[in-house]
């Protein structure tokens, strides 16, 4: 889902990532990902040679039993406070092909109400204020269980298939994790629609 104006603000980077949640940042599947680069999925992405080498707020949970990822990228220091940043894993896998796996921070419980909100809502567009603010929702949205008790948001969109789910946090930084509620971190998982199934989302989130 994104929220746009007559006039916006959001730049070439916002309008191409924004799909699933409502944001004022660009973040990795927060859309259906038509213009995103497989190979530098994070906008104001760097390369590291470790998760552990990422200058975040928490501590990255390494993805295993997928192996070697191509890249690992996380948002430069330079491009958004320390709250904001996330982390990618970027895979060409034997069988599920391309896909990446991605973590950052949220607020649980209102990560959780966008995921209903968005399952529930009709496709397509609507103006939803006087200003002129035009709601989209797009692709096929479900809540499915993961690791047999784990809910998670699918996404079945035009350009890309993205799952995502909630995990514990670690903090680094416990000052960064001010302005959250109660913080936990989204893993999102996702990859082209043209290779990458729902199944296989669902697959991949079971292994990790």
């Amino acid at each position: 889902m994104f929220r746009m104006g007559r006039a916006t603000a959001l730049g070439a980077a916002g309008l191409i990532t924004m799909i699933v949640l409502t944001s004022c940042r660009a973040r990795v599947g927060e859309g259906d990902g038509e213009h995103l680069s497989w190979d530098q999925p994070i906008p104001g992405g760097v390369a590291v040679l470790r998760a552990e080498d990422a200058e975040l707020a928490f501590q990255p949970d390494v993805p295993e039993g997928l192996g070697a990822p191509e890249a690992i990228l996380a948002t430069s220091p330079d491009h958004a406070a320390e709250a904001d940043r996330e982390i990618a894993w970027v895979f060409q896998h034997p069988t599920y092909s391309r896909f990446v796996i991605v973590e950052r921070l949220v607020d649980e419980s209102a990560t959780e109400g966008e995921w209903a909100d968005l399952a529930s809502a009709t496709p397509g567009c609507e103006t939803i204020s006087e200003a002129g603010v035009v709601e989209c929702h797009y692709g096929k949205r479900s809540i499915v269980t993961i690791r047999n008790t784990t809910s998670a948001f699918m996404l079945e969109g035009n350009a890309t298939t993205a799952i995502h789910w909630l995990e514990g946090v670690d903090a680094k930084n416990q000052a960064a994790f001010a302005r959250y509620r109660d913080p936990a971190v989204e893993v999102v998982v996702l990859g082209p629609a043209s290779d990458f199934t729902a199944e296989e989302a669902i697959d991949v989130a079971n292994a990790v």
